[in-house]
């Protein structure tokens, strides 16, 4: 999504910007990203978008069927408390001995 000020001419940068959300929101990108070419495995992704038939992948349409209806949820100071939550969520699970920031992180509390 955009906003543009109509009195603003557009820059070619701007103008190839908006060509590639445009590409990139519609059936053909989400197709070009998402169809398996060849020998290439589906590339699943949650439903997003409804009413895309794409080729080669039978899973999507159990997906659909599991996700119909669903909405997605909010609550006041959700955002915090998810973060929160995440933080102690990964000083409980093995980390990568090599990633000694969040090793270090964790540490500390």
């Amino acid at each position: 999504m955009a906003w543009l000020d109509p009195a603003t001419p557009l820059t070619d940068g701007a103008v190839a910007a908006l060509a590639f959300l445009s590409f990139a929101t519609s059936a053909d990108g989400y197709r070009a990203v998402l169809e398996p070419r060849g020998f290439e495995a589906p590339r699943y992704l949650l439903p997003a978008r409804t009413g895309l038939a794409l080729a080669g992948t039978p899973l999507y349409p159990h997906f659909y069927a599991a996700h119909a209806g669903r909405e997605t949820g909010t609550a006041p100071g959700l955002n915090v408390r998810l973060r929160a939550l995440a933080e102690r969520i990964t000083c409980e699970i093995p980390i990568d001995r090599t990633d000694t920031r969040t090793l270090a992180a964790c540490n500390l509390r």
